[in-house]
């Protein structure tokens, strides 16, 4: 099973066609479902899914009055 968790760093990488992805950081946590154990957490760079953008506030959405 593997949780992942946005550590809140990103930034935009042109794509060769135009336009642009967001890339976020994020810590992949492990675990083994036979014995429980945990594995080292892993950094690595995605590319966001909208619950990223969300998350992270990117597009100020959080900051939007009803």
């Amino acid at each position: 099973m593997t949780l992942r968790e946005c550590t809140g760093r990103w930034f935009l990488k042109k794509r060769f066609f135009g336009g642009y992805t967001v890339i976020v950081e994020v810590i992949k946590h492990r675990f083994d479902a036979n014995d429980g154990t945990k594995d080292p957490d892993l950094i690595v760079w995605e590319k966001a899914t909208e619950s990223d953008l969300y998350n992270i506030d990117i597009m100020g959405i959080q900051n939007l009055e009803v």
